[in-house]
């Protein structure tokens, strides 16, 4: 990849994670069941996988 496009790549995940805190937010009140059911599953993942991150 040149830097460039590394460099947009950056951005775009930056971007994309500043927004994912009131995205989750969001959908953790939201008053859909199942949109409120997939947020908290989405939790859990993100919450797993930094768990085991910490385990290696």
């Amino acid at each position: 990849m040149g830097k460039e496009k590394h460099a947009l790549a950056e951005v775009a995940l930056r971007d994309m994670v500043q927004g994912l805190a009131q995205w989750l937010r969001s959908d953790l009140d939201a008053l859909d069941l199942a949109r409120g059911e997939r947020a908290q599953d989405v939790l859990v993942g993100m919450n797993a996988a930094l768990y085991v991150k910490g385990e290696t």
